[in-house]
């Protein structure tokens, strides 16, 4: 699986080049161990997450309201949308344009238009569905999919939204199908420093950031069990973890690498957050002179087109494929097990 990337902290981080691929890793090894000044960071940047600019609502197709006009009950609506072209139907005035203005304002238009029927009007335009703003939740919740929400939400309240994690049934004990670990959240092109276990576990409300349009939370299965190839290979995706099983065998597995394939490729393990990487040469491994270097559950190969960069230009590349494989490999065991 993968896991949430600090903003500030993983940015510069070196590529440690390992040779000898021992069966322990060393986890205090040099340039692996996440820093105090790293951690008070993510802290920093969380904290900044909090504080949303005060932008005044602007009325999106598909908000829906209701007018009443004061002493005209005749006039009173219920259940106006706002169509795709931005107007709304109104009694006696017919088409008002809306779209894009405050409610104040699209409240202005409307007493404007009905001032050449009636004297001095008093409209009030009461919103009970907004669409401007929605989020997205995928994995192992109860209800994933695309959700909208009018002024505010935090996190908790969005997987509460889905009503909240997935569970299920092993050797007649119920347990938790999330993985926490490596849920995140992603905001743009950037992965937010959140640890869900603090945040669900532990109430953390620094982790309880305020969501905004266009949040994608991932939270995936902790009953996966696969490894990833990713870039310039000609089948990338996930594939099933077995014991012993190597980067060179993964490419095997992947049909192997496209001419556009850069020599140096990258293992990427761990939380994405403070991630371990280790650089590989693939021919040297492909061509027995270099030691295969074994694979671990939820490991990522990356193969780049050219030299690796900045590990932020690695992560916009890997991050949509790890989704989409991964929501893929979801549908297809809930399918798999409603045909058993």
């Amino acid at each position: 699986m993968f896991l949430t990337l600090t903003i500030s902290g993983c940015a510069n981080q070196d590529v440690v080049s390992d040779n000898t691929f021992p069966d322990q890793l060393d986890i205090s090894e040099t340039g692996l161990t996440v820093t105090e000044e790293q951690i008070q960071q993510d802290r920093n940047f969380l904290k900044s997450l909090h504080t949303l600019e005060n932008n005044e609502y602007r009325i999106a197709s598909g908000d829906k309201f209701n007018i009443y006009v004061y002493n005209e009950s005749d006039l009173d609506t219920k259940g106006i949308i706002v169509k795709m072209d931005g107007t709304i139907t109104c009694k006696l005035i017919g088409e008002i344009q809306v779209k894009d203005l405050s409610i104040p304002n699209a409240t202005a238009e409307i007493e404007a238009a009905l001032k050449k029927y009636i004297h001095y009007p008093k409209v009030s335009l009461i919103p009970y569905e907004m669409r401007s703003s929605s989020f997205t939740i995928m994995g192992k919740v109860t209800k994933p999919g695309f959700y909208y929400f009018d002024g505010s939400i935090r996190l908790a309240d969005a997987i509460a939204k889905a009503e909240g994690l997935s569970v299920g049934v092993f050797d007649n004990n119920t347990i938790e199908l999330a993985d926490l670990q490596h849920s995140f959240v992603r905001r743009g092109d950037d992965i937010l420093p959140i640890d869900f276990d603090a945040l669900l576990r532990k109430g953390d409300a620094l982790m309880n950031i305020p969501l905004i349009n266009g949040d994608y939370i991932f939270i995936p299965s902790a009953m996966n069990q696969e490894v990833y190839v990713i870039g310039e290979v000609n089948k990338q995706g996930y594939f099933g973890f077995k014991p012993n099983m190597t980067a060179g065998r993964l490419l095997a597995h992947a049909e192997g690498v496209k001419n556009s394939a850069a020599d140096e490729i990258v293992v990427i393990r761990g939380n994405l957050q403070h991630p371990r990487l280790y650089k590989l040469s693939r021919d040297e491994i492909l061509t027995g002179t270099s030691r295969d270097f074994r694979l671990e559950p939820n490991d990522i190969v990356y193969v780049p087109k050219g030299i690796l960069g900045q590990w932020n230009a690695i992560l916009s590349e890997i991050v949509p494929t790890l989704e989409a494989a991964v929501t893929a490999f979801d549908i297809d065991r809930e399918i798999s097990v409603r045909v058993k």
